[in-house]
């Protein structure tokens, strides 16, 4: 199962030579203020969010690399039904598709956090799964329902070749050498409209 994580206080975009130990002390925060956030997203009765997003994505120097998918519900959330499918380089379609592992789930108010196998051993110490092929910065990844019916949330668009990276809350190839984090108020994805999300 993902370890119990949040989303950050704030949106962050970071230089990528600090990933690592942002991983870890974001992952250390997480654990201490969990219980504050299922109550903000209504675990407690009150306002529910219902599917996955993105949280956070790191395409760091080298091959520290993650995609981190938060599970805003107040429920436990297999990930037989979701995948992520990806395009490279300004591809006009879906060109690869990644399943979650078997018995994948991710708990209430937790993530998932997908990464490079080559990562700094910080980075893999809070990685659930391992997948060689990550962004660039230039390589769009989508959450999709399972058969990739419905696009649930994007980083990148398909089919727009951004040069080495795409633009994020103005700051230029931000999907490139950065860590982009959602902010704390956002409380469900983009369903495949990346310009809502930049």
């Amino acid at each position: 199962m993902g370890r119990q994580r949040q989303l950050r206080s704030a949106e962050q975009i970071t230089d990528a030579d600090s990933d690592a130990a942002q991983c870890a002390q974001r992952t250390e925060r997480r654990e201490v203020r969990r219980f504050g956030l299922l109550v903000m997203l209504g675990c407690g009765g009150r306002v529910s969010a219902q599917e996955l997003f993105f949280s956070a994505q790191a395409e760091g120097s080298s091959n520290n690399k993650y995609l981190e998918v938060f599970n805003p519900s107040c429920a436990v959330v297999p990930l037989g039904n979701y995948g992520i499918r990806s395009v490279t380089n300004g591809g006009e379609d879906f060109e690869h598709d990644l399943a979650f592992d078997d018995g994948a789930q991710i708990a209430a108010g937790g993530t998932w956090v997908i990464c490079d196998p080559r990562a700094d051993a910080s980075i893999l110490a809070n990685c659930d799964q391992q997948h060689r092929y990550l962004s660039n910065g230039d390589d769009a990844f989508a959450l999709v329902t399972s058969g990739g019916t419905q696009v649930l949330d994007i980083i990148g668009a398909v089919g727009e070749d951004p040069g080495a990276g795409w633009a994020v809350a103005g700051i230029d190839q931000a999907t490139k050498d950065h860590t982009i984090v959602r902010k704390p108020g956002v409380l469900a994805g983009n369903a495949g409209n990346w310009e809502a999300s930049a």
